[in-house]
């Protein structure tokens, strides 16, 4: 198949083949856009992961919670001696 690219400057050219290590523009090209595709894979399934991630801290972060009212209260009712002592 036939691709022409118009208004590419050089310096994208150049950077294409520095990214890529191809020496020929069209080879810089097609290597920097399966580049692109596969990275763009890639990030998706970062951001989905990191979704994930967040989910998760935010169940725990209110599960600490929870556990930190409830040492509240346990402090609470251990400073409350007549609550321990029988008949005293």
């Amino acid at each position: 198949m036939a691709l022409t690219i118009r208004d590419l400057d050089d310096s994208a050219i150049t950077s294409f083949k520095e990214l890529t290590g191809k020496t020929t523009a069209s080879g810089a090209l097609i290597a920097a856009a399966q580049m692109g595709v596969a990275n763009t894979a890639l990030l998706r399934t970062a951001e989905r992961r990191i979704m994930q991630l967040e989910q998760a801290l935010q169940v725990r972060q209110q599960a600490l919670a929870n556990l930190k009212q409830q040492c509240g209260r346990i402090i609470e009712l251990a400073g409350q001696t007549d609550l321990f002592v029988d008949g005293e």
